[in-house]
């Protein structure tokens, strides 16, 4: 909520409270009104282990998350299907992730499941008519974990609460573990059995208080593995934290006989070392993915709880976003944050966009203009209509595909997955054949050889070697405004060949201009204007938008619609007693139906000659006026087109747009190759030609008459108004206004995608070198707990260089 902002409050438990939202106020209010208002009393009052217990009996009859108007603030909702995204508590590591999404996608009605090993949100997609809500939440806490709505400042406050008792978790370890680290120094000087062999007193005496002092250290600072392994054993799955729990167990078990025996070699300063550097590194893990996932978390938080509302009577209500309907009357105060998607109606002001698009100076809008929720409004007050949901929005949308991109993983993260899911299995393997091996030969170390293999080769830093880079990737993509909705073609995006462009709407503004309009002889002007208007009204080409008239009479019912892709449009009318069929569109559209006398062929010629592009308006088989329109060249495409030839790509235009014009532009960015005169399957065609000879071809198009053509390159992306992002299935948006996000996107797949590969290389080297040195008895259980903490910082920390540069 605003800074200064008042407080929501609400009676609850006797008591007067106080919200944060309109939301969190009306859930509340839903769940008293349910007569569940015992969940508030008891959630805090109670163990761990019995506040699971409670939740879960909640969940089970908390269907207030079924109502329609709690589900407005988090549920993403169609006619077929309901989208939420959950927070999961709990999750752990991979096989958490793996075992939640196996068991919700058994759950009849659940059409899809995702879950993020970063953020640890899930994504769910569900059929209401199967399957509610109440009963997803709850069969998520059968299997031990709790579930709740995504809300995004409860999230921020929930990774504070962690990050808390995760420092307490690490302080309680360094602290305590100082005694038994002392013990092990004194021992290592000037300790030792006697001559007898029995150990000094205050040796003795140092065991057991060591013992003792690391057994509470590990059953507090290292409490979430041994749950880990409980939760792991009783799903029967395999995940990190057994080879860790068998390691500190076997380590202290040893550790314990020779202290009861007062002989041998006792391990409590590496025990507890292993621990502190286990808690230590997966801090620093957190910590890059809070950092990681940080964009996603601004965009979230930008939209504003709540709204001035302008009733009928003009009376102006503070109200819940949420509660915002389409065609809602809306005021937005300098200072404020526009709360949904809408469109100005009275009022010129400057807004700041830059936390959507990256474009850093404020654009000016007024009257007739687009406004996107999260950009915040510089000079002065302005009204506006609400043109989108609050779950429609622009940076709901944005929201949606970038988590969605998250999903599409590139091939060398999907070897990685498989290769850490797999390795648990094989440590396990090698450290039971380590100690049979040295049982066999005699050896009294045998366990401690086997304790250390298990300690150095914790898969972790093979598990973190994508996930990290890639969520980082997608950040450093927003920010340099291009929304990544597929990572999988990072590896094809790194090795262009092709790169082809659209003309209009791609390298020209696609904002074209209306330079003249010839007309016919024997034309009723002001009739024709009309149907030009409602023709062009049937169509999003950047070509039809520049003919709309709004001083145009509107009283022109056309019928038999059709919409040409990529050539025009066509419709009958009633008219001089017969239907006549009108026609809007390009020059080899209307040259179908309509022959060209000499002097019309002349005009064109002169116009193609200047390097415009040109519309016709015909009826039947009579041209009735030719259209000529300029286009001014995108800014920074000339600079784009240069750097993609200095990496050696090949750039080429293919566009339904006449020779002339296409000529003229390629002629002034340098490009030698282009295509003319291309239907949307004659652009496809070409594209798959190439795609044959072997080539990689990416494309950039305006997302409307490209779409099928760019949905067969391999790799594609779109200039996206912010009104069709939800539409746009390309595998990259870009938010800013020109195509300089295309080289910011090559490098940084390049550099994504090295990354993971150092990642991985790395990771595999480490225990390629480990795992025969641990299994010879070289390693120490001390260093092979700094090992395998080194190999997981070594990871992270060089996945954190995305963050800059």
């Amino acid at each position: 909520m605003p800074l200064g902002a008042e407080r929501e409050k609400a009676p609850l438990l006797g008591e007067p409270r106080e919200f944060c939202c309109h939301g969190c106020k009306a859930v509340c209010e839903a769940i008293v009104d349910a007569g569940l208002e015992d969940y508030y009393s008891t959630r805090d009052a109670h163990p761990v282990a019995q506040q699971q217990n409670l939740q879960q009996q909640v969940l089970q009859k908390l269907t207030v998350y079924d109502n329609p108007k709690v589900q407005q603030s988090f549920v993403h909702a169609t006619d077929d299907w309901r989208e939420a995204y959950l927070i999961l508590e709990g999750i752990r590591c991979s096989a958490c992730i793996w075992l939640n999404e196996r068991h919700l996608r058994k759950q009849a009605g659940i059409l899809d499941v995702h879950i993020d090993d970063i953020t640890q949100r899930a994504r769910v997609r569900w059929n209401p008519q199967q399957i509610n809500l109440s009963e997803i939440l709850a069969s998520i806490a059968a299997i031990g974990y709790q579930a709740h709505p995504y809300e995004p400042s409860h999230y921020l406050q929930l990774q504070k609460e962690n990050k808390r008792k995760n420092l307490k978790k690490i302080l309680y370890a360094a602290i305590i573990g100082m005694i038994p680290m002392q013990f092990a120094l004194a021992s290592w000087l000037i300790g030792g059995p006697d001559e007898s062999g029995n150990l000094a007193g205050w040796e003795q005496g140092g065991r057991w208080i060591s013992m003792l002092l690391t057994l509470s250290v590990l059953l507090y600072s290292g409490q979430d593995f041994f749950y880990g392994l409980w939760s792991d054993l009783r799903r029967r799955v395999i995940g990190m934290d057994v080879p860790i729990v068998i390691g500190l167990c076997g380590a202290y078990l040893l550790s314990a006989y020779s202290t009861i025996n007062a002989s041998g070699e006792v391990y409590y300063e590496s025990i507890i070392m292993f621990v502190l550097f286990i808690l230590l590194s997966r801090r620093l893990e957190q910590r890059a993915r809070v950092q990681a996932s940080d964009r996603l978390e601004r965009l979230a938080l930008a939209q504003p709880g709540e709204a001035e509302r302008i009733g009928e009577d003009g009376v102006i209500e503070r109200v819940a976003v949420l509660e915002l309907q389409q065609d809602d009357l809306i005021r937005i105060l300098p200072g404020e944050r526009v709360p949904v998607d809408c469109e100005i109606i009275a009022g010129v002001s400057s807004f700041d966009e830059s936390l959507i698009s990256g474009e850093s100076r404020a654009i000016a809008h007024g009257a007739g203009e687009h406004l996107m929720a999260g950009s915040v409004n510089f000079d002065q007050p302005v009204e506006a209509r609400v043109s989108a949901s609050e779950m429609d929005s622009t940076i709901a949308s944005i929201t949606r595909l970038a988590e969605a991109g998250l999903q599409h993983k590139p091939e060398q993260s999907l070897l990685a997955d498989r290769v850490a899911a797999r390795f648990v299995v094989l440590i396990l393997l090698a450290a039971a054949i380590t100690a049979v091996f040295w049982w066999l030969h005699g050896d009294s170390h045998w366990a401690v050889y086997a304790v250390s293999v298990l300690i150095v080769t914790c898969p972790c830093a093979l598990a973190l070697a994508a996930p990290i880079a890639l969520t980082l990737a997608s950040s450093r993509f927003l920010q340099q405004g291009v929304l990544a909705v597929d990572l999988s073609v990072l590896g094809k995006l790194s090795r262009l060949n092709v790169f082809v462009f659209d003309k209009t709407g791609t390298l020209t503004e696609g904002k074209p201009r209306l330079v003249k309009t010839l007309w016919a002889e024997a034309v009723d002007q002001s009739f024709a204007r009309q149907v030009l208007d409602a023709l062009a009204r049937q169509s999003e080409h950047p070509l039809a938008k520049a003919l709309r008239q709004p001083e145009a009479a509107r009283n022109i019912a056309l019928q038999q619609l059709e919409n040409h892709i990529g050539e025009g449009v066509s419709a009958r009318l009633k008219g001089e007693g017969k239907d006549q069929r009108w026609r809007l569109g390009s020059i080899a559209f209307t040259r179908r139906s309509v022959d060209f006398n000499a002097a019309e062929q002349k005009l064109l010629d002169l116009a193609m000659q200047a390097g415009m592009t040109v519309s016709c308006l015909s009826r039947d088989d009579r041209l009735l006026a030719l259209l000529l329109f300029e286009d001014r060249v995108r800014a920074g495409s000339e600079q784009v087109i240069r750097w993609l030839q200095s990496q050696g790509i090949e750039t080429v235009i293919l566009s339904g747009d006449a020779d002339r014009p296409v000529q003229k532009l390629a002629k002034t960015l340098g490009i030698e190759h282009f295509e003319a005169n291309l239907s949307p399957q004659q652009k496809m065609a070409w594209v798959r030609a190439r795609q044959q000879a072997g080539e990689t071809v990416a494309m950039v198009g305006d997302g409307i008459n490209d779409a099928p053509t760019l949905a067969c390159a391999d790799v594609s992306f779109s200039l996206s108004e912010s009104t069709s992002l939800a539409n746009v299935h390309s595998d990259f948006l870009l938010l800013k206004h020109d195509l300089k996000g295309i080289p910011l996107a090559i490098r940084l797949a390049r550099r994504t995608l090295g990354l993971i590969r150092q990642n991985f290389g790395w990771a595999i080297l480490y225990n390629l070198l480990a795992i025969p040195f641990a299994m010879a008895g070289w390693v120490p259980p001390w260093a092979a707990a700094i090992g395998m903490s080194a190999s997981s910082i070594i990871v992270v920390l060089n996945s954190m260089r995305l963050k800059s540069g």
